[in-house]
């Protein structure tokens, strides 16, 4: 996870550079320092425009930026900021305009120390790690105390890969600025990644610290439980990001009901019903405003933190279930289509994921040759586990015309479907945390490095 560096809302708070100064006596002098960089006249349309950006209303603050450049097209400081945010909205026809815009601010402003910061954000976000290192050094040459450029220089290198290395430039940047939760909360994955998992689901916890975290408002005046499981209290566990997650971290529920705690769990409405296999002593909802009177809540995610978790109690049996008679005909159902079965073996096929993200949007889905050598392994009846926009079902019935394809309308019909087969693949991970809560064979198609949570090999 990484961030570009804009202004705070307030010229009296910190800058964001990591300088320790205020901004109004650091970046936020810029425009008063030169009085070339930005004309009188434009000075409110300027910080009105960074205001907007700061507060993510990237189409109000595009068109402020564009109304500075109107009346000074040189404004080196308006084109970087412009270019940031029409990189931030992620569609590729503004790509060009957007590096245009950010290297000539660079041809101008070269020894500009957060120009580069912030180019090095752009290529972690667009993956491009080497560069995104590239330019952190280039930073850290100009500003050798610059916290946020360790920090980015850390990024790219954990998504490389390289946690070791990773793990001294994240602590360097937490020495240079101890309020940088970023890098506190980056540097929990790499010591996750390379199994230290104690000490990295206790860092973990900073994600409640993190600016988007949006755990924080759902109970605002109920306390977050601290971890003592006291028989006979009443906890709610609240899902965090995805489904996959919530999927990979509700095994660990069961475990406090053991201890005697009460436990609800809030998870999306799409979850609810597959959820409610899980534990009889556990309350599943997808509704806060359903929840009673209780005593604590917690994120889902920490949960391995509280019970200590280590590679001897990560357990690896099926955790989620669908009726054994639900499986048997539909199992039937399938054997049976004559015109389709063309193998003893029914391997389920998720052949797409999210492709909205900009980063890595290119190992989410197969291309049509791997595909193509999927369809020729002998003995496979190839069934479609696809749902959604991601790939249309036309090309499923192209490259396996003798494939079989279902309509799924939710995830209890996927999972119906996938548990109907002997083995399922997916470079979905989604549907790899689906398959393996319900204890299926399944081989997980990984861009590498993988994230931490995958291991290596055969993972629980």
């Amino acid at each position: 996870m990484s961030d570009t560096i804009t202004p705070p809302p307030s010229r009296m708070a910190p800058c964001p550079c990591g300088s320790g100064k205020r901004f109004k006596s650091c970046h936020g002098a810029s425009s008063d320092s030169n009085p070339s960089l930005i004309k009188p006249s434009n000075k409110d349309l300027h910080l009105r425009a960074l205001a907007q950006q700061q507060a993510g209303n990237l189409a109000a603050a595009i068109v402020l930026h564009r109304q500075v450049l109107a009346t000074d097209p040189d404004d080196a400081i308006t084109q970087h900021y412009l270019g940031l945010a029409l990189m931030d909205l992620e569609r590729p026809e503004l790509v060009e305009e957007a590096f245009a815009l950010l290297d000539t601010a660079l041809e101008k402003m070269p020894e500009e120390p957060e120009f580069h910061n912030n180019m090095a954000t752009v290529y972690i976000n667009r993956g491009e790690y080497e560069a995104a290192i590239g330019s952190a050094d280039m930073t850290l040459s100009l500003s050798p105390a610059h916290a946020r450029a360790h920090c980015n220089k850390a990024l790219a290198l954990q998504e490389m890969g390289a946690h070791t290395e990773a793990l001294a430039l994240f602590e360097r940047a937490v020495k240079l600025e101890p309020r940088l939760v970023l890098a506190q909360w980056n540097e929990s994955l790499s010591l996750l990644a390379l199994g230290r998992y104690q000490q990295g689901f206790a860092l973990f916890e900073k994600r409640y610290q993190l600016p988007g975290y949006t755990g924080r408002t759902v109970f605002p005046n109920i306390e977050r439980w601290d971890g003592v499981p006291i028989p006979g209290r009443k906890l709610t566990i609240i899902a965090e990001q995805g489904l996959g997650e919530s999927l990979q971290y509700m095994r660990f529920a069961p475990y406090y009901a053991d201890l005697g705690l009460e436990i609800t769990l809030v998870v999306p409405e799409t979850l609810k019903e597959l959820t409610r296999t899980l534990d009889a002593r556990i309350t599943v909802v997808a509704d806060n405003s359903l929840l009673l009177k209780f005593d604590g809540w917690t994120g889902m995610m920490s949960l391995p933190y509280h019970r200590k978790l280590s590679e001897k109690n990560v357990g690896s049996a099926a955790y989620l279930s669908v009726p054994a008679d639900s499986v048997a005909n539909m199992r039937a159902a399938l054997l049976a289509d004559s015109k389709h079965v063309t193998g003893n073996k029914l391997v389920g096929l998720c052949y797409a994921g999210n492709t909205q993200k900009q980063a890595r949007r290119f190992d989410r889905f197969l291309f049509a040759e791997q595909l193509a050598v999927l369809a020729q392994m002998p003995g496979i009846t190839w069934v479609s586990l696809q749902k959604g926009e991601a790939v249309t079902e036309a090309m499923f019935t192209q490259h396996f015309p003798q494939g079989i394809s279902k309509t799924l309308n939710t995830l209890w019909d996927t999972a119906v479907l996938a548990s109907s087969c002997d083995a399922v693949v997916s470079i979905d991970t989604v549907i790899a945390h689906l398959a393996g809560a319900l204890g299926l064979h399944t081989h997980l198609l990984l861009h590498t490095p993988a994230e931490w949570r995958w291991c290596l090999g055969d993972s629980p």
